[in-house]
């Protein structure tokens, strides 16, 4: 069946001596894999392959079997083309983590709109808001990630429930506290705030705060996806998000 469809590219391997494995997310299917033959040849080499780097926006034409594991591109273009992320470290490596991170969590193919967009739009802000509002880019899409994936926080964050309880996802005070695994009331009143958020905002947090954060909100995913491992992509992070 040929199907026309928006995708985003999350990973893409060599195969054999010319072609590539592209997982994309795509708005009709789902999550899928694509067999792209040829398209490391030297003749193909330079645009072409360029398109299906991590974190690209493409409309697309594909073959479509339901019984096969992997699936064929007829055509494929840009649909954003990007103004600033190729050149900038931070936001090319806010792609990629965005981009590890969805590879790692999210496996079944079920085609969801709103995560779609969701994924999408986070994209385009990667590429177009101010810097100021991508410092904590990371953390929030972290933790829209749970909401959105089906086990976000129960948001009651008070000065009478100021502990977050990772292992249930809910604010909490000493006496009701009964895991090891919490954050402190400060870290946990930011991870409120930027739980709210529909969109990144513009919010100063210390470095070895910000760390800090994105290492709860990882934690917190580990709890309900065993299977993510540690991210490649959040030592170089933590080394260009300084300050």
């Amino acid at each position: 069946m040929l199907q026309s469809t928006r995708a985003i590219v999350w990973r893409t391997v060599k195969y054999g001596e010319t072609s590539i494995i592209c997982t994309m997310y795509t708005e009709v299917y789902g999550l899928q894999s694509y067999l792209v033959n040829g398209v490391r040849t030297m003749r193909k080499s330079g645009t072409l392959a360029g398109l299906y780097q991590p974190g690209m926006l493409l409309d697309v034409e594909v073959y479509h079997s339901p019984h096969k594991n992997l699936q064929r591109i007829r055509e494929v273009r840009a649909a954003h083309f990007y103004k600033h992320m190729p050149q900038d470290l931070v936001r090319n490596s806010l792609s990629i983590f965005c981009c590890e991170l969805l590879y790692r969590c999210i496996t079944e193919p079920e085609c969801n709109a709103e995560w779609f967009d969701f994924f999408y739009n986070t994209f385009v802000w990667i590429d177009e808001l101010p810097a100021n509002r991508l410092v904590n880019m990371s953390l929030w899409f972290s933790w829209q990630l749970a909401r959105l994936m089906g086990f976000g926080l129960q948001n009651e964050y008070s000065p009478e429930l100021q502990l977050l309880d990772l292992q249930n996802g809910l604010f909490c005070n000493q006496d009701s506290l009964h895991t090891a695994q919490f954050v402190q009331a400060e870290t946990a009143q930011i991870i409120s705030i930027l739980y709210q958020w529909n969109s990144p905002q513009e919010f100063m947090i210390h470095q070895s705060l910000r760390q800090e954060i994105l290492q709860q909100s990882l934690s917190y995913l580990r709890i309900h996806l065993p299977h993510l491992g540690e991210l490649k992509s959040v030592p170089i992070l933590h080394a260009l998000l300084r300050g």
